[in-house]
């Protein structure tokens, strides 16, 4: 039985995990921009993703505390697999009530300009597969990587 982070609670891990996928990615988007990108540090997509770092590494460390047959490690994993296919289903869904919106107001007359401004609020700021994936992998490697 492996507890996480020097024989601490196994939070502890996960919240050193999200602080590190939010400097890398804080890092990473200040590289490509060219400057510093502190607004990243808020949002919970973008590469790697939150959400699904988080989660991949609770279940990860959990099932090497517990075990794989452990009751804790399988509610751990149904779990991660939820939030991994809620932040992949979230922007197809996301991108359908932008566009719904729009049409709305487009067809209010005189809506033309306040349905940019509209939609600009609805923007998709969703994960995209390659967030997601780099999130999965960045939890299971930081879980494997500080829970042994």
């Amino acid at each position: 039985m492996v507890e996480s982070v020097a024989h601490g609670p196994i939070w502890i891990l996960v919240l050193l995990c999200a602080f590190c996928c939010q400097t890398v990615k804080f890092a990473a988007t200040s590289a490509a921009e060219g400057r510093f990108a502190i607004g990243v540090l808020g949002q919970s997509s973008g590469l790697p993703s939150l959400h699904t770092a988080g989660m991949t590494c609770l279940a990860v460390a959990i099932g090497l505390r517990d075990g794989p047959a452990a009751a804790t490690t399988g509610v751990a994993l149904v779990m991660a697999v939820i939030v991994v296919h809620d932040a992949m289903r979230l922007k197809g869904v996301a991108q359908q009530q932008r566009r719904s919106v729009y049409r709305l107001v487009r067809n209010v007359p005189g809506g033309a300009a306040f349905g940019e401004r509209v939609t600009d609020y609805l923007d998709v700021r969703a994960h995209h597969p390659a967030h997601v994936l780099a999130g999965v992998l960045f939890g299971l490697f930081f879980a494997l990587a500080f829970a042994l």
